[in-house]
């Protein structure tokens, strides 16, 4: 059986141990603290603890547009943490926190939030322990390999490989920033383009052809140009005003050239404009 890591257990296990007064608090998406799975976790380990959790959704949009240093963040997350931090007031409806009633641990419970770790690191100062959910995943990970002596050999360069819904773009630019080299697989080859497309089939770039070994294919090919300047292209792998002229060079007969362009193999010649 292959084993399923999640990031809850192991982030929840070790605020519990980290935490000294039992007040935790959780930062999240909106969906995550609403689903209250962090809390459930964090009072299933430790029923005396006090468990504050507050959404802080501008912290993802941060993190994704490379948003991770300067003033911005800093006051972003000034503004999330400021209940927890002044120790006058709790969130959702808590009564009001003072002395060793506040929070001693902030367990980051979304993924992008350790990209922002140095600024909420900044802000809190020694007065709460950070605790990031994906490192404790990785170690919980790694302890679990360890056991089963599944490990890589030290010194071997092992593979990743992610999978992403999100805009290519913003992955790109998050991934770079991270210092995390990444090759884009979303964007396919030229053939693939003229081949594929509806309006460049529409127009002819890649019309319909039978290979005498291969069957039924698009052709399409490069567009050169030779003499007649600026010109709306048409289908074939040579258009232009020189396309007879070209082919006969080659050694094609008239026959073979009418025959070609009834084909759409090749136009031409085009107007000049």
């Amino acid at each position: 059986a292959m084993p399923v890591f999640g990031v809850v257990e192991p982030g929840a296990a070790a605020a519990c141990a980290r935490s000294r007064n039992g007040r935790i608090a959780v930062i999240a998406t909106a969906s995550t603290v609403r689903g209250g799975a962090y809390q459930r976790a964090i009072l299933a380990r430790r029923g005396d603890a006090r468990v504050f959790a507050r959404p802080c959704p501008l912290l993802v949009a941060l993190a994704e547009e490379g948003w991770c240093t300067g003033e911005v963040p800093t006051l972003v997350v000034e503004e999330y943490l400021r209940p927890w931090l002044q120790c006058n007031e709790g969130w959702q409806g808590d009564e009001g926190l003072q002395g060793d009633e506040a929070p001693d641990t902030l367990l980051l419970g979304c993924t992008h939030y350790p990209l922002l770790a140095p600024v909420i690191a900044q802000v809190v100062g020694e007065r709460m322990a950070l605790v990031d959910s994906a490192a404790t995943t990785a170690s919980d990970v790694a302890r679990t390999l360890a056991d089963a002596q599944l490990l890589d050999p030290v010194g071997q360069q092992g593979g990743l490989r992610l999978f992403a819904t999100d805009d290519a773009d913003a992955w790109e630019r998050g991934l770079t920033i991270a210092g995390v080299g990444c090759v884009r697989a979303d964007r396919g080859t030229v053939g693939q383009f003229f081949t594929s497309d509806a309006h460049a089939i529409e127009n002819g770039f890649a019309p319909a052809s039978v290979h005498g070994h291969f069957g039924a294919f698009r052709r399409w090919g490069p567009l050169t140009m030779v003499d007649g300047g600026m010109a709306n292209y048409g289908p074939g792998v040579v258009a232009g005003a020189d396309t007879d002229r070209l082919l006969e060079e080659f050694g094609f007969s008239a026959e073979q050239i009418a025959q070609a362009r009834a084909d759409k193999v090749v136009a031409g010649p085009l107007p000049r404009v």
